[in-house]
């Protein structure tokens, strides 16, 4: 809890991305116990999402209180209102909340008063940090993984890829340093893998996704696009390295032997990757993506296996 108090005072960015993607469910109320905000652990916890819990009262939401809504404060029933009373003070407890499905789970809950911005220091709000403790809580916490990750290829899922982009073009933008994005797909994907083999498709995935993990950098993003697309996100890499980079990954692709059925000649599978970057091509990651996207459709009539960008 010590540490979530400290990273508000690092900024707001640091501060959101933390309390979006951090394992354990975390949720604001404001000075009337009314619900501000909740991460995607807290989502995966009780079964609500966000948008049916901003803005009610975690008394009535959470803890099955029965007093009428604008009611009097039932402090017993709703351990963060003593909290706010009380701003140098912080509660620790085991208690029980109800999920949306009625289910009452045992939670340990932390509840601390800060206030989310300076100049709402005034108002109060306290930030409340649950973690479940009954014997669903590893498949509950693995739910949260599940969001981030997909299980099949080990690659991001793209909400989150969206959320890393955002955030790293504005890194950039601040501290003016470069990122490119690749965008790769594999060529007559569906062609040579059309629906009635759709275990051997599945495999092509699986093994492009690893081709892509062992030949990128730890620091660089990947999530997959589509059907048959993947997308890369390269960070501190200006365009003429991010060319060289796709050069590279396209031959170590063309090279590599991929699954085959007995009867069958081996395959060697090609892709086409179009490179676009920041700040060259586009401002913001949707106009690199955009701009990558249209690069590999108009790079289909000059052939496969190919490297696309824009030239400066």
């Amino acid at each position: 809890m010590e540490r979530v108090f400290n990273v508000m005072h690092r900024g707001d960015e640091l501060f959101r991305e933390i309390f979006e993607f951090c394992p354990d469910g975390l949720f604001l109320v404001d000075a009337k116990g009314v619900i501000q905000a909740m991460n995607l652990a807290m989502e995966v916890m009780t079964g609500w999402n966000r948008e049916e819990v901003v803005g009610k009262q975690q008394c009535l939401l959470l803890f099955g209180c029965r007093r009428q809504e604008g009611g009097a404060i039932c402090e017993s029933t709703c351990p963060g209102q003593s909290t706010l009373a009380h701003p140098a003070s912080a509660l620790q407890a085991s208690l029980k909340i109800r999920t949306k499905q009625g289910e009452a789970i045992l939670v340990s809950t932390h509840y601390g008063s800060l206030p989310v911005h300076p100049a709402a220091a005034s108002s109060g709000c306290a930030i409340g940090v649950m973690r479940e403790i009954t014997q669903t809580k590893e498949m509950k916490e693995a739910g949260v993984m599940e969001a981030i990750l997909d299980e099949r290829t080990g690659l991001y899922h793209f909400r989150f890829f969206e959320h890393q982009l955002r955030r790293e073009i504005k890194r950039a933008e601040r501290h003016r340093r470069p990122l490119s994005l690749m965008m790769i797909a594999i060529d007559d994907f569906l062609e040579e893998d059309p629906l009635d083999r759709p275990s051997r498709a599945d495999e092509v995935i699986h093994r492009t996704a690893a081709l892509i993990l062992n030949h990128t950098r730890e620091t660089d993003l990947i999530t997959r696009y589509g059907s048959e697309a993947f997308l890369v996100l390269l960070l501190e890499t200006e365009k003429q390295t991010a060319v060289s980079m796709a050069e590279r990954l396209r031959v170590t692709a063309q090279d590599s032997i991929f699954p085959h059925a007995p009867e069958e000649p081996e395959n060697h599978l090609t892709v086409r990757i179009a490179v676009a970057s920041y700040p060259w091509d586009a401002d913001e990651g949707e106009g690199l993506i955009r701009l990558a996207d249209q690069l590999l459709t108009q790079g289909k009539q000059s052939g496969k296996n190919r490297v696309h960008w824009k030239r400066l």
